[in-house]
């Protein structure tokens, strides 16, 4: 309450008011005190104005799923140019959590999260969509921008991934299953293994007219353009860079075979025995 001996004092676990003729009280329960409705969608709550403690002002978000957005199965969003999900916090999907939904982001921005898996991005179920966004800064173990669980039909479209930083694939991780990324540009990410593009788990990936560049695997780690420890590529009409504009230290890395391609403008496709 704020005014009773043992509030002013300090105890206000040992509230003289809130349950008159005991010391303390919980809301909801019984012989606690008169405040019903501890079960209920709404509680109410007595000297709120003392007893309730304010939460600071900011941005940040902690969640186990979804730090900014969850869309939940069969579902969607559409967001515009004026949306920024940006420095949350989750286990799964820093930004936001697709579980078998669509994403139209629409020149909307997710960028600056965190997450054990799936900074920017983790997609899981099978069929989840994500168009129109520009995916940056994220961090993660696994996927910084972006990490599909292993489930079929997973769908990228006019996508800009840049400056993602993570373990293992830094722009994004495919954990099995099929995913196909279309008119999306994935450019100065990095990671200890597959700087761009972690394929692993037998998980089928197409990219077809995207850009591939800039992506570095660090600390000496292999795949800067992509590292396929164990799936399928098929590359179509796709920049993989040249120059100084080229992934480091190479394209493409197939775990197995320990061995290095470089990436074509033209059809070619790669497992983890080579290209």
């Amino acid at each position: 309450c704020g005014f009773c001996k043992n509030c002013l004092g300090g105890y206000t676990g040992f509230c003289t008011t809130v349950n008159p003729g005991f010391a303390g009280g919980a809301y909801g329960y019984v012989a606690m005190g008169p405040w019903v409705g501890g079960q209920a969608e709404y509680l109410q709550v007595p000297f709120a104005d003392f007893n309730a403690l304010p939460l600071p002002p900011g941005n940040d978000n902690e969640a186990d799923y979804g730090g900014g957005v969850f869309v939940d199965y069969g579902g969607s969003a559409t967001f515009d140019s004026s949306t920024d999900i940006y420095d949350n916090d989750a286990t799964y999907g820093g930004g936001v959590f697709l579980y078998g939904a669509t994403l139209d982001g629409d020149d909307a921005t997710i960028r600056d999260n965190d997450a054990d898996d799936g900074g920017g991005v983790f997609m899981t179920d099978s069929n989840n969509s994500l168009s129109n966004a520009t995916v940056s800064g994220n961090t993660a173990d696994y996927g910084a921008g972006l990490l599909s669980e292993n489930y079929s039909g997973q769908f990228v479209d006019t996508v800009d991934f840049s400056s993602n930083v993570g373990s293992y694939g830094g722009a994004v991780y495919v954990y099995g299953g099929s995913m196909e990324i279309e008119n999306s540009t994935l450019d100065a990410n990095t990671a200890s293994y597959g700087g761009g593009i972690l394929l692993i788990l037998d998980g089928t990936l197409t990219v077809d007219a995207c850009t591939l560049t800039n992506n570095g695997a660090t600390g000496g780690g292999d795949g800067g353009g992509l590292l396929i420890y164990k799936g399928d590529l098929w590359s179509y009409s796709t920049d993989w860079g040249s120059g100084t504009s080229d992934n480091t230290p190479e394209d493409i890395y197939s775990w197995v075979t320990d061995s290095a391609s470089s990436g074509t403008s033209t059809a070619f496709s790669c497992d983890e025995s080579g290209c």
